[in-house]
């Protein structure tokens, strides 16, 4: 895909490449291994291209979404012997909110970083992602692990 349209960009000297990626990409969770992974992965792949394109005055953004009230997640495996620690992590992920954020407030922060021309790759894409995202930056990932694996495991 990035062979088809990185060309059509360079020749222009400018524009803005926006992708999603996921909190996963920053901040690994239980249960989420295979999915994490990808997401990192393709993190890492935006990172390259920001510096492979910056000379060319090309935008690469990563839209990083947390948990978002949708109809996407789904009970895909058991839970069996994670029961509490997958309630645990979902309270941590919605930091005190009876729900996930709505879309719409995504799409508000994914207008902007395709409008901002701002020399930034992450954007959190509502307001709780941002705090976790925040939270995880400043920590550490050392600190953030032992803070983060206590709340989880938890009784």
């Amino acid at each position: 895909m990035t062979q088809q349209f990185i060309p059509h960009f360079k020749a222009r000297k400018a524009g803005a490449i926006l992708t999603t990626t996921s909190l996963a990409a920053i901040i690994a969770l239980p249960r989420d291994g295979a999915y994490g992974a990808a997401k990192r992965a393709q993190q890492g792949m935006l990172e390259s291209l920001y510096y492979e394109l910056k000379p060319f005055n090309v935008f690469v953004k990563a839209m990083i979404p947390g948990g978002t009230k949708t109809n996407f997640q789904t009970p895909l495996n058991d839970l069996t012997g994670y029961e509490k620690v997958a309630e645990n992590q979902r309270k941590y992920l919605l930091a005190g909110n009876d729900e996930f954020p709505d879309p719409q407030e995504a799409a508000k922060i994914i207008f902007e970083a395709a409008t901002d021309e701002k020399d930034k790759i992450n954007y959190p894409t509502d307001s709780v992602c941002q705090e976790l995202y925040d939270q995880y930056m400043e920590m550490g990932m050392e600190q953030f692990k032992n803070y983060f694996s206590n709340l989880i495991h938890k009784n």
